[in-house]
């Protein structure tokens, strides 16, 4: 297994499992999770400095610095448009010293995941599917450019919805055996 990232980043199709995989990080291989759906709750060191960056009182760079120090990994779910801004944005993060991962996976099942999602009220869309479609059609009007930045960091966490593949098996496809 290669070494672990001090900062994982997570972003890609709604619903192919970016939450799921991020809370079993948490809690089976401690990492400190940052939800940018729940503004970064939580009132750790890492959650006071994602908030810092969110409402324009810090950077990445300044972001990254506070996460070097944690005393376990972390890992942020990121919640911006997969558009030119959001890879510029995105890529601030990596030069810092993140590692960046885009999920993806069949897009009928995670239409599927995101619905049954959505339901149980972890995440309330009040547009439901018409959110779904818009994030996405900003993927698809931006792939060219999300594959260029990925390059070999991206993993498919869905083929069949809405179950997502094991979380275990996502790790070994990014890391090597868990």
């Amino acid at each position: 297994m290669r070494k672990l990232p001090r900062v994982l980043i997570l972003w890609g199709v709604p619903g192919v499992g970016k939450s799921t995989y991020a809370r079993w990080l948490r809690d089976d291989k401690d990492f400190t999770y940052i939800d940018t759906d729940s503004h970064g709750a939580g009132s750790g060191r890492i959650a006071r400095a994602w908030r810092a960056l969110l409402d324009g009182h810090s950077t990445p760079e300044q972001f990254m610095e506070v996460a070097r120090y944690s005393p376990s990994p972390v890992v942020v779910e990121f919640g911006m448009y997969a558009n030119p801004s959001g890879i510029a944005a995105l890529d601030r993060f990596r030069k810092a010293g993140a590692e960046a991962w885009w999920f993806d996976g069949n897009r009928d099942a995670a239409l599927v995941a995101w619905r049954a999602e959505n339901v149980k009220g972890s995440r309330y869309f009040p547009t439901g599917d018409a959110r779904w479609h818009e994030v996405v059609g900003v993927i698809n009007a931006n792939a060219e450019q999300i594959h260029e930045f990925f390059g070999a960091h991206i993993v498919r966490t869905i083929e069949a919805g809405p179950v997502h593949i094991e979380p275990d098996v996502t790790f070994s496809q990014m890391f090597g055996e868990a």
